[in-house]
């Protein structure tokens, strides 16, 4: 379980406005960017949602421009927050951009940013700020000395192509890597994850098919580098779970899985999955325990997951679902719940 410092979580709740086009939300809400099924390699959900600011647009349309039109429709997001129960830099900060266009019908690609500076401790200035933006002093690079370091940063790019209008199949393909370093201004360090997704129809019953691979090593080696820092010690993590992918880093996956629509108010989802999770088994120097507190110790794990879900009502969803792990070092995982969600707007 997660645990909190405050007798008060206001998770997933919010509060929004707009004009110019623009949206201003704060709250604490969940945040995904990439086109992953299972995981995103630099904002995903496993960790409680990052209570914080974000500014995005409201109409994704193309620019007017004669010479930016070719952009397609784009979004951007610019995301300020503050994390909670970070030990080893109290009141360290996380910073985010990300931008997607889609230039072709058929294509959709987006280039993510994120960073952990300020804090107990650490400089906060305005040009310690633009050296961050900048990476210009990331990890030492460039000169600097691992003490100047001003921020933990990931960076990376993504696409996802649909097959539909190029080759007549309801299929997608997607892609993501993402740096914990950056080398000549480009990523490196890299994490990657791909995957497949297909549509179709039987007996009158839709369904989707998709698999994934995600492999959250440094370049393909277990390095101990991936989602660690060496003044942000507690690793690109919040309160022991990943920011990133759900499995942390030094993580190999591979995933299988589906849902089929009964009919219009009933769904089962299903998943296969066999992983490799924290491959290097590092222990936290300050504290002697792994920062990834989802996957605490070196393990391989084969885990189902089936789930099925009725519309009672247009605000009112009822689901049941039953589960099973089978890890290398723990004994089996097996069980099953309930659950009911209200939308109360």
């Amino acid at each position: 379980m997660l645990e909190d410092s405050n007798d008060l979580s206001f998770e997933g709740s919010y509060i929004a406005g707009s004009a110019a086009n623009q949206w201003l939300i704060a709250g604490q809400i969940p945040t995904w960017w990439g086109p992953g099924t299972d995981g995103s390699l630099i904002r995903g959900d496993a960790s409680r949602p990052v209570a914080g600011i974000t500014m995005q647009r409201d109409e994704q349309n193309a620019p007017t421009s004669p010479y930016l039109s070719w952009v397609g429709p784009w979004q951007y997001q610019l995301f300020a927050g503050q994390l909670e129960d970070y030990d080893a830099v109290p009141d360290a900060k996380l910073f985010g951009a990300r931008l997607t266009a889609s230039p072709l019908p058929w294509l959709e690609v987006g280039a993510s940013r994120t960073f952990m500076w300020g804090g107990e401790g650490r400089p906060e200035s305005f040009s310690s700020f633009g050296d961050a933006i900048l990476g210009t002093k990331d990890n030492g690079d460039n000169g600097a000395t691992i003490g100047e370091d001003p921020a933990n940063q990931l960076g990376g790019f993504d696409a996802r192509m649909n097959l539909a209008p190029l080759v007549n199949i309801p299929a997608t393909v997607y892609a993501q890597y993402v740096g914990e370093d950056e080398a000549g201004g480009l990523p490196a360090k890299n994490m990657y994850l791909a995957g497949a997704d297909y549509a179709s129809e039987a007996y009158g019953m839709p369904y989707q098919l998709y698999t994934e691979y995600a492999d959250t090593r440094t370049s393909g080696k277990v390095r101990g580098v991936s989602h660690d820092h060496s003044t942000y010690t507690d690793g690109y993590y919040q309160q022991g779970y990943p920011l990133g992918h759900s499995l942390g880093g030094d993580a190999e996956s591979i995933s299988v899985g589906g849902k089929l629509w009964l009919d219009s108010r009933n769904f089962v989802n299903t998943k296969l999955q066999y992983a490799k999770v924290n491959q290097s088994g590092e222990l936290d120097r300050r504290t002697g325990k792994s920062d990834n507190q989802a996957f605490p110790m070196k393990d391989k794990l084969t885990a189902i997951d089936i789930s099925w879900a009725h519309q009672l009502n247009p605000k009112t969803l009822v689901t049941s679902r039953l589960w099973g792990v089978d890890s290398d070092t723990q004994s089996s995982d097996i069980g099953a719940g309930v659950g009911l969600e209200f939308q109360t707007y």
